[in-house]
């Protein structure tokens, strides 16, 4: 009997501190937002913990493991009540205040938004975007959509790739802003619900910033280690010094040969340029990407000229229309091609 207290002090003892540490880690990692109702149950788990603690000091084992128990289903329900992904509204704009502004290319800036938490998370399945708007010099409102990217980690932030063109209003607003500055955004909304192992393979056309839309699907398929697919990734730009992420493309390819191949295809090119010097054409495509099958998928994302060559543009009412282009030439469906 004494041989028997011993043991199950011990288990019991050692039991609560793993109940106390995984109430800190697991709420954590669910991202606990303290301005929920699940707050009050967190508390729950945070007090069970602490008197099994208590309670295995009496040698009170069973009881121990008894509350430990509650207050791990207490925390699971916590968690995931108090999950924040409300930071943004998809109905009203709200001010969201810019964390920092860095150079991406000669002319894209990344502006990273803080969140109101460092454990709030956009809630953002890939493939979708944001609105931004701004007030323009004659009063009136500037609304343009754009695909957040993650950086290093899926809570507390996320950044948008904003190009400035010649004249554009909220690319210039954009590149004005510095940290402290708020900015109008809601969402998100999906423009393509993607769902991992549908696809063997998928192939992403990209044209300069089409690349963005491009870049939030990357990064979800490679932070889930249950995702098998293979991606080729096509991307075009005027000139080497137009390419985005070309950093981060280029260390993934190299992380994961097997899975993922980017090629670049410039029109200018410098010399000793290793890519492809041109236009993506019929010739480019088929020695590039999977041939058509149901295992087969291929998304399209640029500019409206490269887009009519390789899928045909969207409706003007922006439904799929109608698959033109090399993507039909080679002898794809619509069924296997989304456009963005």
């Amino acid at each position: 009997l004494r041989t028997f207290r011993s043991f199950a002090s011990y288990r019991a003892n050692h039991s609560s501190y793993f109940f106390s540490i995984f109430s800190a880690t697991y709420t954590k990692n669910l991202r606990v937002n303290r301005n929920f109702w699940g707050a009050e149950v967190a508390m729950v788990f945070r007090v069970a913990a602490n008197w099994g603690r208590r309670l295995a000091q009496a040698r009170y084992a069973a009881l121990c493991v008894g509350v430990g128990a509650c207050g791990l289903a207490a925390a699971t329900t916590a968690a995931w009540a108090e999950r924040n992904y409300d930071v943004l509204s998809k109905k009203d704009f709200r001010s969201v205040e810019v964390e920092s502004v860095a150079n991406e290319t000669h002319n894209v800036k990344r502006v990273r938004f803080a969140l109101p938490s460092k454990e709030d998370e956009l809630g953002l399945d890939a493939i979708s975007c944001v609105m931004v708007r701004t007030i323009g010099e004659d009063g009136k409102a500037v609304v343009r959509p754009y695909n957040p990217v993650w950086t290093g980690s899926l809570n507390g932030a996320f950044e948008l790739a904003v190009k400035k063109y010649d004249g554009a209003k909220m690319g210039s607003f954009l590149h004005s802003r510095s940290p402290g500055d708020k900015v109008e955004i809601k969402g998100p909304f999906v423009q393509y619900k993607y769902e991992p192992n549908q696809y063997k393979h998928i192939t992403l056309v990209a044209g300069g910033t089409g690349i963005t839309p491009m870049m939030q699907l990357i990064q979800q398929i490679f932070r889930n280690p249950e995702d098998k697919t293979k991606v080729v990734l096509l991307y075009a730009n005027r000139s080497e010094q137009d390419i985005i992420f070309r950093r981060r493309l280029d260390k993934l390819a190299q992380a994961a040969p097997e899975r993922f191949e980017v090629h670049y295809v410039v029109e200018d090119a410098p010399e000793g340029w290793k890519g492809t010097t041109g236009r993506m054409d019929l010739d480019f495509l088929k020695t590039r990407i999977p041939a058509p099958s149901d295992d087969s998928f291929v998304l399209v994302c640029g500019p409206a000229g490269m887009m009519e060559t390789i899928s045909g543009t969207k409706n003007p009412d922006r439904s799929q229309g109608e698959l033109r282009g090399v993507l039909r030439d080679i002898g794809f469906s619509s069924a296997n091609v989304r456009k963005l």
